[in-house]
């Protein structure tokens, strides 16, 4: 079966990637946890700041925090579905790796930062699927970014952090109806022999997406067809079976999961 995969919009952050500062990281490992952090220069707001911001967002339901412990963390339900959120003033901040890969902001945005993380909880996501819980927790996150001195989110799976801003426009829009934040919610790197890969969906559809060079397409070339299967899969899930697919503007192309099926891999369709 031949599918179409649309172009997707495009934001001043893909046109940086694709002019060729896709990063360089680590292989991805076993699926992370389903976590956002938020980041704040001058202080990270308390219980009560923080339930003002979530009650603040209309049309979203909201029940109340409820403390786990001492330490900051709180149980809530937003829209339905149940959050642990950790880090909360006055206890201490959050702890959080390093993130390896930058969107509308510096390697080093993060200094004298503070954290707090935001993560599933409960017994009311069990019937959720990772799509659904991962737009619950960008709605959230959506929300808590217009607490004082936020400057950041970080996306766990993607080993990503993104500008406040760069966030808040990208969530918005998926929210709406736009396109999966390709570049945000997943990362892009380079392994060896120059092939592309994703980073990121395997914590949301179980798979990522390997592009290989291909003769006389161009890389940022290869980064957007990745976009464009990135948007694809998140909206569809795994594909269990090879298959062509027409990539809008680029063509047909083979798409064929590797033996274990936690990777896709693009080529060139030779009926392209």
């Amino acid at each position: 079966m031949i599918g179409c995969l649309q172009k997707v919009a495009q934001t001043a952050q893909e046109i940086e990637v694709m002019s060729g500062t896709v990063g360089s990281g680590v292989r991805p490992g076993d699926q992370q946890e389903l976590t956002f952090s938020l980041w704040f220069a001058g202080g990270r707001p308390d219980s009560g700041a923080i339930a003002d911001r979530l009650e603040a967002m209309g049309g979203a339901s909201f029940s109340g925090l409820t403390e786990i412990d001492e330490a900051g963390a709180f149980s809530f339900e937003y829209d339905g579905f149940a959050m642990v959120l950790s880090g909360a003033a006055p206890g201490a901040s959050a702890r959080t790796g390093p993130p390896q890969y930058f969107f509308d902001i510096r390697n080093d945005g993060l200094e004298g930062t503070e954290a707090i993380l935001l993560a599933p909880g409960g017994a009311a996501n069990d019937n959720v699927s990772p799509l659904e819980m991962v737009r619950g927790l960008a709605a959230a996150t959506l929300a808590l970014t217009g607490a004082a001195h936020c400057i950041a989110v970080g996306w766990q799976p993607a080993s990503s952090v993104m500008n406040c801003d760069y966030f808040a426009k990208v969530a918005r829009e998926w929210l709406d109806g736009g396109p999966f934040p390709a570049l945000g919610l997943a990362s892009l790197m380079v392994e060896d022999g120059d092939v592309l890969v994703s980073r990121g969906m395997d914590a949301i559809c179980g798979q990522e997406i390997a592009i290989a060079p291909i003769a006389g397409m161009a890389n940022a070339d290869r980064a957007r067809a990745a976009i464009r299967m990135i948007d694809y899969m998140a909206n569809h899930g795994r594909i269990r079976e090879p298959d062509t697919m027409e990539i809008d503007g680029f063509g047909l192309f083979e798409v064929n999961p590797d033996a274990s099926g936690k990777k896709i891999y693009l080529s060139r369709s030779p009926f392209a």
